[in-house]
């Protein structure tokens, strides 16, 4: 039976101290217009470590919360990772889904795939392969075509779930059911690098009620 994949949910937007001189009060991470925050260091281990390790994931190493657990025990966290992972998902910055079931359809429909660092492109030795990074400097990842698309177009679309209808029109080979199992089960390779985030859904500005845009406004004025 498939396992749920661990994903981390938001752009990690720095520490935030009250005033100077002040010990750190909490981590934000900003998820759609909402901004969300880590009280506590074990917790943002946690959540860092849900993005999986360079080089140790892909579809033959699925990231579960088995092998968050496993990460934790190594580095000697010594907290109790299940309930902070169960925490993390309550408070909508972690989430687990299982490739190919209904829930992973929701999960699609409800969140996007965004771009960080910028392309390095392929090489005349590795044609067939694509760097992520920085230019003028060895790619941070290097990754198949497929994944490249997916970090390159992933933004255009409203949802992960539009960019799997996009690829499925495109490769009619596949449904978009199936690009979004393909795409779930590599994802962590651009995560663990990170070379792109999770961020859930943006609703229409327009759409957003006064409280959330006083939300977006109060985070913005702690960020300056």
């Amino acid at each position: 039976m498939t396992q749920p994949l661990v994903f981390p949910v938001g752009h990690y937007i720095g520490a935030f101290h009250p005033s100077a001189g002040a010990p750190l009060s909490y981590r934000k991470i900003r998820v759609g217009v909402d901004v969300r925050r880590l009280t506590t260091e074990t917790e943002f281990a946690v959540w860092a470590m849900t993005h999986g390790t360079p080089g140790l994931v892909g579809p033959s190493r699925p990231w579960t919360r088995a092998a968050v657990r496993a990460l934790a025990h190594e580095t000697e966290l010594g907290a109790d990772t299940d309930a902070i992972l169960n925490s993390l998902i309550d408070n909508k910055v972690v989430a687990e889904v299982t490739p190919g079931t209904a829930e992973a359809l929701e999960f699609a429909r409800g969140h996007r795939v965004l771009p960080l660092l910028m392309g390095v492109g392929n090489t005349p030795t590795e044609p067939l392969s694509f760097g992520i990074g920085f230019p003028g400097l060895p790619p941070v990842v290097t990754v198949d075509s497929f994944l490249y698309e997916v970090w390159q177009w992933g933004r255009l679309g409203p949802t992960l779930w539009d960019t799997c209808e996009l690829f499925a029109r495109v490769d009619r080979t596949r449904t978009p059911e199936e690009v979004l199992t393909r795409i779930l089960q590599n994802l962590h390779i651009l995560l663990a690098s990170n070379v792109a985030y999770l961020d859930a859904k943006l609703d229409d500005p327009e759409a957003l009620t006064e409280d959330e845009l006083q939300e977006v406004q109060g985070g913005a004025e702690s960020t300056g």
